[in-house]
């Protein structure tokens, strides 16, 4: 009798424990019945659900990186959100992520493919420039919002005066693409011109750049001279550009250019590897070999080709990696570098406050914001500038938005020395970017 009392309290207690509210169990998070469902063109619906009540979204890109994302703050079991202005007959890669009683978990990677649809919106381009003026020639470079083609109509200035771009030239490719490079050959020197970029993508919509003047030299001897790499780094070790598994190239080039690096162990081992530069050419250059072994002696050749089809290679250059576990130039810790707070007057963060891995991490996460913030390209930075801005980024406290605003207005707006928090309010921050 008394056991089976004890047995009907006990199925009377598990009865309540099973009847408590859902959120209360002690259970791990999880994800489970995701569905893609195709939209309006352009668009693709992601639903799933999840065993606790939670907050969730997607991350997606076209390369594996997951760099996009799109959320929802509804606090549910069951979640959908859509993505927008994707590409016709793309496929793309996604996990679903949710969060919920401080757990967030994501779910494998997986797959969708758009549709074939034509864009209903009209084609853009933007950010319009000439990277080059020669006696004979004009290199022209500018972005789309999606992949077109690439065309430059030239005219004479009196020509174009009288008949629009009717007796114009025209030089370019079908190649389809959002970064746009043209160069136009064969001008007539001190000869005033004008131009107009032109894209049409697959779906026939088009985009004309505004009508711009130039006028080419009266000497041809930039056109003509050989193409030049010179300011290789680095030159001697130890430098920070070499670590134990990684060296970075540094160049320059006369005309603007596309390289590549490419490596061999000197002795029989480690293997072999190459890294291409892509997007616009560009005179200031750079390139990072990883994977490398530590202590390992490789030789690397750098190899270039201008906007006029010149091409130049560097002779062998020996490069030695450092020791595993070596960071040269860093000698101080990543806590020793915040910025100290501002009293009185201006304080200043020190160039010699050097820590590798954290610059190339910052490098990488500024990029992407670059990009982001600029229509999926990141726009030609010189070197030297490149170098300010992630210092500034790293050691000055400059947020990325105040780094974007840098680039639009050529690099004038971020000091070399000054921490942001005393900089912006200081009185010779309008003086500075006036200069």
């Amino acid at each position: 009798m008394f056991m089976n009392k004890v047995k009907q309290l006990l199925v009377v207690v598990l009865l309540i424990i099973s009847s408590l509210p859902f959120s209360v169990r002690a259970e791990d998070l999880y994800i489970r019945n995701i569905e893609v469902t195709s939209g309006e063109e352009g668009q693709v619906k992601i639903s799933w659900t999840t065993n606790l009540l939670s907050v969730g979204g997607v991350l997606y890109d076209e390369n594996q990186t997951f760099s996009n994302y799109v959320g929802t703050s509804l606090v549910d079991t069951r979640h959908e959100v859509t993505l927008v202005s994707l590409k016709s007959q793309t496929t793309y890669y996604f996990k679903v992520s949710a969060t919920a009683n401080n757990q967030t978990v994501q779910s494998f990677a997986n797959t969708f493919k758009t549709d074939t649809f034509k864009y209903a919106k009209d084609l853009v381009i933007s950010n319009i420039r000439t990277s080059y003026i020669g006696g004979t020639s004009l290199a022209v470079q500018w972005a789309s919002d999606r992949p077109a083609d690439s065309y430059v109509v030239i005219a004479k200035a009196l020509d174009y005066q009288a008949n629009g771009f009717k007796r114009s030239k025209r030089y370019g490719g079908r190649g389809l693409t959002t970064q746009h490079e043209v160069t136009a050959t064969r001008l007539e020197r001190g000869t005033i011109y004008y131009f107009q970029a032109q894209s049409k993508d697959k779906d026939g919509n088009q985009a004309f750049g505004t009508v711009r003047q130039f006028t080419t030299y009266s000497s041809d001897i930039g056109d003509k001279s050989d193409l030049v790499i010179n300011k290789i780094a680095p030159a001697s070790s130890p430098d920070p550009l070499i670590t134990s598994t990684s060296v970075t190239w540094l160049w320059s080039t006369n005309r603007p250019a596309l390289g590549y690096v490419d490596w061999r162990p000197e002795k029989r081992g480690p293997k072999k590897g190459r890294i291409n530069e892509t997007g616009w050419s560009v005179t200031e250059h750079s390139l990072t070999a990883t994977d490398l072994v530590p202590n390992t002696t490789y030789i690397f050749k750098i190899y270039t080709r201008d906007i006029l089809g010149k091409k130049v290679t560097t002779p062998d250059l020996y490069v030695r990696t450092s020791p595993e576990g070596m960071v040269l130039g860093a000698s101080t810790s990543v806590a020793s570098i915040t910025p100290p707070p501002v009293q009185t007057g201006i304080v200043f963060y020190t160039q010699a406050h050097r820590n590798l891995p954290l610059e190339q991490a910052k490098a990488q996460e500024l990029r992407a914001y670059l990009k982001q913030r600029f229509g999926g390209v990141v726009p030609p930075i010189s070197r030297d500038n490149w170098f300010t801005l992630i210092r500034a980024f790293t050691y000055g406290g400059y947020p990325a938005d105040a780094l974007v605003q840098a680039v639009r207005f050529g690099g004038k707006t971020v000091h070399p020395a000054i921490f942001w928090s005393a900089w912006r309010n200081s009185a010779d921050y309008k003086n500075y970017i006036n200069r």
